[in-house]
């Protein structure tokens, strides 16, 4: 959208001031706040949105498998995964204080360009869960952890309760894909590229991508149902002597030199196992053998 005609949208919006004398006065405070506003047609937030799009996609992704499957195993063993979400939570921090001078449209389509109605809209709506998102719970815990490598040594120094804490407060992070709907919608960057391509492309990505993502948070939900019945533990003992799918699994079909979902390093091989599971229920394929098994 040109910035000429974004002006000329506002001009003729009722929320723009007409008229001569103090009327006029406002019209000159109103364009005099202009130079605040972030425009969509920006080149810059353009790829600034591409970048927050493109990041909120490898959170949600990496999010439920640091909770459901590692218990943030790579964090604490890897600098370089450790520096990537200390890096990631630092742009979404700064994209909380964008929004407070970016335009958005009411429910009548209307382009609102004034700062302080801009400032109320994102107070009411995103704000709070934005700056949730963005608690800096990794480093909190990094540096608390000192360092241990297993969630279990973490557990027992710290206390049950922290360890927990540890567990849940990620989660805050899916509070981040509240607005990702939204920003989708009104990305400059995604119309484009909905443009450059037909709807029938467009339809196949859509459905693609539900079916990647629903498998992905399945297979993760399904491997933390398991650690959770083994009192929140990855370790091999707690695992082989409480009731949890990986235990029977494992005593039934483990061979050696197979996949092995027992262990803290031994990450990749039980989501491969969630997510062998997953997608033969979401398929509706069922081989059976991995099977829900618990004692309550």
């Amino acid at each position: 959208i040109p910035k000429k005609t974004i002006l000329k949208e506002m001009a003729s919006s009722s929320n723009f001031p007409k008229g001569h004398g103090r009327n006029s006065s406002k019209n000159e405070k109103v364009m005099a706040n202009l130079k605040w506003i972030i425009f969509p047609e920006n080149k810059w937030i353009m790829r600034w949105d591409a970048l927050i799009i493109s990041l909120t996609w490898v959170l949600y992704f990496v999010t439920p498998f640091q909770i459901g499957v590692s218990f943030c195993y790579y964090l604490r063993v890897s600098a370089v995964w450790f520096s990537l979400f200390v890096t990631m939570n630092t742009i979404f921090f700064i994209d909380n204080f964008l929004y407070f001078v970016r335009p958005y449209r009411d429910e009548k389509g209307v382009l609102i360009l004034n700062l302080q109605k801009i400032r109320k809209n994102y107070f009411r709506t995103y704000c709070i869960p934005n700056f949730l998102s963005t608690l800096p719970t990794t480093l909190i815990f990094y540096l608390a952890g000192g360092n241990y490598q297993t969630y279990s040594d973490f557990k027992s120094t710290h206390g049950p309760f922290v360890g927990l804490l540890a567990v849940l407060l990620p989660m805050l992070r899916f509070l981040r894909f509240i607005r990702l709907p939204s920003l989708v919608a009104s990305s400059q960057f995604v119309k484009e590229f909905k443009e450059r391509h037909n709807s029938q492309t467009m339809a196949l990505l859509k459905y693609a991508m539900i079916l990647i993502v629903v498998s992905h948070m399945f297979a993760c939900t399904w491997s933390f149902v398991a650690l959770l019945e083994a009192g929140l533990s990855v370790e091999e003992e707690p695992i082989l002597t409480s009731a949890n799918w990986i235990s029977f699994w494992y005593n039934n079909s483990y061979a050696e030199g197979s996949l092995n979902p027992i262990g803290p390093s031994n990450s990749i091989d039980r989501y491969i196992l969630s997510l062998f599971w997953s997608v033969q229920t979401i398929t509706s394929i069922g081989y059976g053998n991995v099977l829900p098994y618990t004692r309550a």
